[in-house]
């Protein structure tokens, strides 16, 4: 069952009080009926990972960035539709999680762009939002995939412009637009072969189809109790619906050691610290990647973001006054704050790594036995997060300001994170590079390919060659009856073995499925096995499945590392 409703254009007929024109308050009200859409069907979204294991997030990253843009205005004493808009679109940057959740910000980036300073949103000025919507969506990512969030964002722009004259209001507008978004979804299981060989739609997707409709339902006067009932449904991911799959359908929408944790500090051994100076610019016409260029010149640690009317800098500087000085002629400044480092120094001191003259590390890890590795490896700062809680771009932009170095290096370890760890590069005023890795032995190997004794340009390319010649294989227990493509039914609570994101084998025995694991990864050029088990494994189960796999494999070295990873029951790298 697809979570799509057949007699949908039955339901929306209803109409009790429409509000076909919002000010401030009501554009409120709007996304807080349909954050509790989204949030209603969360675990719906979330189940469209079609992986058997309890690592779908889509709904939950969609969720916590719809959150914090309702949390940012919900006071409600905003008249100025425009003004909520540019509140909701900075709060989404910050609060934006995974993939989903930075299509999502591009999402409400563009609507924000779209109503500009107008007081009101009409159905006019929607169809607007709708088209910078769609415009700043699509440059979010790298190389846009059809078939996902984007393909619905860009079928609601089109239905809705060419629909406009047609209509009599924004609710007349809303009930066009989710029936094409009802429909796009639906055809999402159709336009990647992924999604259509596992039987389920876009995940990305459908949470958007759920905003959709929770707008819908208050532009038409319906209650809480009066939901359109549409999508909700849970879809039927049986055995028998879902022969095989890839990883990419169980992830976000529309793709692709001496440290500490990122809230500790380090071994600065900088005599000189200066203020740290925040302040917000008000203006017209700011140039975003201007300002940031010009404060770099008489900062460091550069954290500039924002748009045309609204800019947010963050500069460690010895004269706060000359960074205010400098952008008073740009607009009116607010928020200011300034913090004498000096003075903190003392209560700081001996936390955080740093590499002032060379280039710092950020890796996104989970478990305390992963974290610890990537400490003793050289990481300067860890971001405490994972398969399930994904970082939000703010917390990546806060480790990056953490550190002292101009120049970064940012693991993401998870193909969720990558686009988010992309758009904190791109916000921050360091030269942020961000390698990316999707798995923790992608994230380990890179690691270990970089040499912070040389210049981080020479880095760079060997450690991107080395995340492409290593071979993942993970290990946890199916949450559901599943039948691997071609072979076995699995049951509830048996083991299933995923190779590079396809699920391959699957069994009773964790040692059994280990083996017939690495024997389908394994290639003739292939030496070493590394194995990072978790809590529900143990030491001597661990070193029982190293024994077996030396066993088994000649002229193959295994190393076995206590992870303490969360769903993953083994993580195994080949390489």
């Amino acid at each position: 069952m697809l979570p799509y409703d057949e007699n949908l254009n039955n339901h929306i007929d209803m109409d009790k009080k429409s509000k076909n024109i919002l000010n401030g308050v009501t554009l409120v009200e709007m996304f807080s009926v349909a954050l509790s859409k989204l949030e209603e069907n969360i675990e719906a979204v979330n189940s469209l990972n079609v992986f058997p294991v309890p690592d779908g997030d889509t709904g939950t990253n969609m969720v916590l960035t719809l959150k914090s843009v309702v949390e940012s205005a919900q006071n409600g004493t905003v008249e100025s539709a425009g003004e909520v808009a540019k509140i909701f679109s900075k709060a989404a940057l910050n609060g934006a999680r995974g993939n989903s959740g930075v299509i999502l910000y591009s999402f409400i980036k563009g609507f924000s762009l779209g109503i500009g300073d107008s007081a009101e949103l009409n159905d006019s000025l929607f169809v607007k939002s709708l088209e910078q919507s769609k415009i700043s969506s699509y440059k979010s990512v790298s190389k846009p995939v059809e078939g996902t969030m984007l393909t619905v964002i860009s079928r609601i722009y089109d239905i809705a412009s060419k629909s406009l004259s047609d209509v009599s209001g924004l609710k007349e507008l809303l009930e066009i637009i989710v029936k094409e978004a009802n429909k796009t979804v639906k055809e999402t299981q159709f336009m990647l072969p992924v999604l259509e060989k596992a039987g389920v739609v876009d995940s990305g997707g459908y949470g958007l189809q759920l905003i959709l409709e929770g707008m819908y339902q208050y532009t038409a006067g319906l209650s809480q109790f009066e939901s359109l009932d549409v999508g909700s449904k849970v879809p039927d991911l049986s055995s028998s619906a879902t022969s095989g799959l890839l990883d990419s359908t169980s992830s976000d929408s529309g793709f692709m050691q001496s440290g500490q944790n990122v809230d500790d500090l380090h071994n600065i051994e900088k005599d000189d610290y200066g203020y740290c100076t925040q302040f917000l610019v008000a203006g017209n016409k700011l140039d975003v990647d201007a300002i940031r260029e010009d404060i770099s010149k008489i900062g460091s640690s550069t954290v500039v973001i924002g748009d045309a009317n609204n800019v947010r800098i963050h500069v460690h500087i010895e004269d706060p006054g000359a960074a205010i000085s400098f952008m008073i002629s740009y607009g009116v400044i607010s928020e200011v704050s300034i913090q004498n480092m000096d003075q903190q120094h003392e209560e700081f001191r001996g936390k955080i790594p740093t590499q002032v003259n060379g280039f710092s590390i950020i890796a996104v890890a989970a478990g305390s036995g992963i974290c610890e590795l990537f400490r003793q490896y050289g990481v300067d700062a860890i971001v405490e997060a994972g398969q399930t809680s994904n970082p939000s771009i703010k917390q990546l932009l806060d480790a990056i300001d953490k550190v002292e170095s101009e120049e970064v290096v940012l693991l993401p370890n998870n193909s969720n994170i990558i686009l988010s760890a992309n758009e904190a590069a791109k916000s921050s005023g360091k030269n942020v590079s961000v390698i990316p890795s999707k798995s923790i032995p992608q994230g380990i190997s890179a690691l270990l390919a970089l040499d912070k004794e040389k210049p981080l340009e020479l880095n760079l390319p060997s450690a991107l060659d080395v995340i492409e010649d290593i071979c993942v294989g993970e290990i946890a227990k199916s949450v559901r009856p599943f039948k691997i493509d071609g072979g076995a039914e699995i049951e509830k609570g048996e083991y299933l073995g995923v190779l590079n994101g396809e699920v391959v084998v699957g069994g009773k025995d964790l040692v059994r499925v280990a083996l017939d694991l690495i024997r389908k990864g394994l290639t003739d050029s292939f030496e070493l096995v590394s194995i990072y088990w978790s809590d529900s494994v143990g030491l001597n189960l661990a070193e029982e499945i190293s024994k077996a796999i030396a066993d088994n494999f000649e002229n193959i070295d295994v190393e076995i590392f206590e992870g303490n990873q969360p769903i993953y029951d083994l993580i195994i790298s080949m390489e």
